[in-house]
């Protein structure tokens, strides 16, 4: 009303400030704009750890790389949690993929050499850092693992060796004399410097030229040789050997071995336990001998294969006396133990089969099939007892099937019932159990003794089944597939 009535009077009032700049008006505009800003903003993250997806390139799920295809370079990949570890083993296995790359340069020029059965294992004669900046490198991760590469082309590679061979040539004029004394590991170690020095003259040559420098061939087969026979020369005392491995076990004592080398105790030597390719099983052996020359190894699980014999081997660690991986593949020591198979085990079948309560006055089905089966298996199998005859291995079958029936009305029922073991004769070790589950109806006008035998003989068949399949993976024969066969 004041200001309708001062413009009718054409009066104009004027203030000494402007009410945006008092002391009071300021704060209340701050609050009043943060309520705009709030009421615009977007809502605020959820409670919680955000995950965000985060894909590799295909690369690195694929080992295709779109950059380096396998064509025309050598590739080096690897995997591990650890970014310095994926990198690691990408430079391991590029070394290792350059020694294998020049030898294939041969030709087949070293087909038949000592040098080419002496040399079988994985080999790095060359570092990455010799190659400089031809080698690549590329990177991926997901937060859970890292992927590294390392290539080098190929034409690179070939240009690099021949600017090295020189240099090669003359390190192997001042290389060591492999067959000098002294205590088995510095053997070892100057061995191999003289077999690196010499292998890195024919790997380079072949990579340059693609032709085999005898006189480094020669010096590298004399330095391997000089490796290779050091384990014959070892004073060895083996134990434990000549045992029976268990039914799905291993063996009851430790290997044991006792290692002298010109009369002194092989201490502190690393060691590599394994079984022969084609022997599954786990082995836990010492990682090196004590200052006894003493190491021992348990053999906690073997799977049969159908061999009545297996093999422990155990073998000088090279890569872990040696600065650089030789290739060299050393003799193995080698215990020898007895495996379950089909020529050496007998079954001893105790099975009854019941119907209501009897035991005769009808066909029985299990024990008849069992026999058939063994007889084409060429497994020895006995009935109700052992027999005489000297076997490394028993295995006692024994329990029984049972059929039970009913009339509901005129309908006839019938339910199975017993238990099947499958028992190591030796200590009773109870290898499998069968527990029959069917339960069967007839038709109106059946008879009980009818359906109790059609039950029986259902039952008689699963329970082959079943059983069998355990004979054939705990005696098996050379060459036979699991679940295969008559």
């Amino acid at each position: 009303m004041l200001a309708t009535a001062a413009a009718k009077a054409n009066i104009t009032y004027s203030l000494p400030f402007a009410p945006y700049k008092t002391l009071v008006a300021r704060p209340v505009l701050f609050f009043l704009a943060c309520l705009v800003l709030a009421a615009c903003a977007q809502p605020g993250p959820r409670p919680g750890v955000g995950m965000n997806r985060v894909d590799v390139p295909p690369w690195a799920r694929t080992g295709v790389h779109p950059e380096y295809p396998a064509q025309t370079h050598l590739l080096g990949f690897g995997s591990a949690a650890a970014k310095d570890a994926a990198e690691s083993a990408a430079t391991a296995r590029l070394e290792q993929a350059i020694v294998a790359h020049a030898l294939a340069q041969d030709g087949g020029m070293l087909q038949g050499t000592q040098f080419a059965s002496l040399v079988t294992e994985r080999a790095a004669w060359f570092t990455l850092g010799e190659f400089e900046d031809s080698v690549r490198r590329d990177l991926a991760g997901n937060g859970f693992e890292f992927v590294a590469l390392r290539a080098i082309h190929k034409g690179d590679l070939r240009l690099r060796a021949a600017g090295m061979l020189a240099d090669a040539r003359a390190a192997l004029a001042g290389a060591p004399d492999p067959n000098t004394a002294g205590d088995l590991r510095s053997r070892v170690q100057t061995a191999a410097r003289a077999f690196v020095l010499a292998a890195r003259v024919l790997a380079l040559r072949l990579l340059a030229e693609g032709a085999v420098d005898k006189p480094a061939l020669a010096a590298a087969e004399d330095a391997a040789l000089a490796i290779w026979e050091l384990p014959g020369l070892v004073r060895l005392e083996q134990g434990g050997a000549g045992q029976k491995a268990a039914f799905g076990g291993g063996l009851a004592r430790p290997l044991t071995l006792k290692a002298r080398f010109r009369g002194t105790d092989l201490a502190n030597i690393p060691l590599l336990w394994s079984l022969p390719p084609g022997l599954r099983g786990v082995v836990q052996g010492d990682a090196a001998t004590d200052a006894a020359g003493r190491a021992t190894c348990t053999v906690l699980q073997v799977v049969p294969g159908g061999d009545p014999f297996g093999l422990v081997r155990c073998q000088m660690d090279l890569n872990q006396m040696t600065p650089q991986p030789t290739g060299i593949a050393v003799p193995v020591w080698a215990w020898q133990f007895t495996l379950p198979c089909r020529h050496n085990v007998e079954l001893v079948v105790n099975v009854e089969e019941v119907v209501d309560d009897k035991k005769t006055g009808f066909e029985r089905y299990f024990v008849p099939g069992l026999q058939q089966w063994a007889t084409r298996r060429n497994l020895t199998i006995e009935l109700a007892r052992a027999s005489e005859r000297p076997s490394e291995y028993r295995l006692r079958l024994e329990g029984s099937l049972s059929v039970s029936t009913w009339l509901e009305g005129e309908v006839p029922k019938a339910r199975t019932g017993g238990k099947l073991k499958l028992v190591d004769h030796a200590d009773g070790r109870v290898l499998f159990e069968y527990v029959p589950g069917l339960l069967r109806e007839g038709r109106p006008g059946n008879t009980a003794d009818s359906l109790a035998l059609v039950t029986l003989r259902e039952a008689a068949t699963d329970a082959l089944s079943e059983v069998c399949a355990r004979l054939l993976v705990l005696a098996p024969a050379p060459g036979e597939e699991f679940g295969r066969g008559k």
